[in-house]
């Protein structure tokens, strides 16, 4: 059977089991610390979600050929190995 063991990580790396003290294990055991991320606990806005906001505030709106802007805005700095 499983136990859970409500613990404290320190930055150290130390674990600090409180009043109730660390488990009696007679060998060295594999176990699993899942810890939570600054990443997941911030809502993150989805690719489709930022691109809709994008178009909303008419960011492109001045664009009229997206392919022609990106053929222009590419002429405006050398590539390497293809110097004429």
């Amino acid at each position: 059977m499983l136990k859970t063991y409500h613990v404290m990580l320190q930055p150290n790396g130390a674990i600090d089991w409180g009043a109730e003290g660390p488990p009696t294990i007679p060998v060295a055991t594999a176990v699993e610390l899942t810890l939570p991320s600054a990443e997941v606990s911030k809502p993150r806005m989805t690719m489709r979600e930022a691109f809709q906001k994008l178009a909303s505030l008419g960011t492109f709106a001045s664009i009229a050929d997206p392919v022609e802007w990106q053929r222009e805005i590419r002429k405006d700095r050398r590539l390497p190995g293809r110097e004429e």
